[in-house]
């Protein structure tokens, strides 16, 4: 017998052929400098606030999507190529089971508000969009979360969580750090819904972004936080209300 067989033996445990290497474990961030602090400060106000507004200017028919796409791309590579970054945080499945019935019973109130919203103020609207043009519907049920929910969650909550929370105080405890990152989120995320011109696509975008921003922070999940968001953006578009978040619906 060989010696390699018997030690399989008095182990009892099938030895692998090929060892996986797990993710590697990030390095802790260094502190920033002052310049640093207003180099991001600066990007931070260019990315998140001036350029949404310079988009809301934007051709008619111009590629936001392809715009958003390419945002994400970016940000991704620059995720991935950080060592302080953790790549599990892009799946993190069990964060996803952690928060499950939560998000699960918050959309079950939030499908209830909306319908009841839409049959009180624009009760012509309740339901037309999969009743009249149901093969739009569905495609948009397929679609929407791949090409706008995916990127969108990358780059608001991913990014904008591990690139940004340095810029808070140090002396600033854990809950209020991670409640001041949830409201920079949000209020960014909400600001980029300015291309929409209307007030509606703003507020819900502010809320669901507070929603969508505590997920991830609690989750560290990009996978929880979008399928939170593919939720509530596929019901909106269900009961009647996508119109206020649809490119082609936009009036100046």
């Amino acid at each position: 017998m060989k010696p390699g067989q018997q030690k399989q033996q008095q182990t009892g445990v099938d030895q692998p052929a090929i060892a996986i290497a797990p993710c590697p474990v990030p390095a802790p961030a260094a502190p920033l400098s002052m310049s640093d602090r207003v180099y991001l400060g600066v990007e931070f106000a260019v990315l998140f606030a001036l350029l949404p507004f310079m988009l809301a200017f934007r051709p008619p028919g111009s590629g936001i999507f392809l715009f958003l796409w390419i945002a994400a791309a970016v940000c991704t590579l620059l995720l991935v190529r950080d060592p302080t970054f953790d790549r599990r945080r892009f799946w993190n499945w069990e964060g996803v089971r952690a928060q499950l019935g939560r998000v699960l019973g918050l959309f079950a109130v939030g499908a209830v508000l909306g319908v009841v919203g839409t049959w009180l103020f624009v009760p012509e609207r309740l339901f037309a969009f999969p009743l009249e043009r149901t093969r739009l519907w569905l495609a948009v049920m397929m679609l929407y979360p791949v090409l706008s929910v995916v990127p969108q969650n990358v780059v608001y909550r991913a990014f904008m969580f591990h690139r940004y929370q340095r810029l808070l105080p140090e002396q600033w405890s854990a809950s209020r750090q991670r409640w001041a990152m949830i409201a920079a989120s949000a209020a960014a995320f909400s600001w980029a819904h300015v291309v929409f011109w209307n007030v509606f696509a703003l507020g819900v975008t502010l809320i669901g972004g507070v929603l969508f921003a505590y997920t991830y922070e609690r989750s560290r999940s990009v996978a929880a936080a979008t399928l939170e968001h593919a939720l509530y953006g596929c019901g909106l578009f269900t009961v009647g209300l996508g119109v206020y978040l649809y490119h082609g619906a936009v009036t100046r």
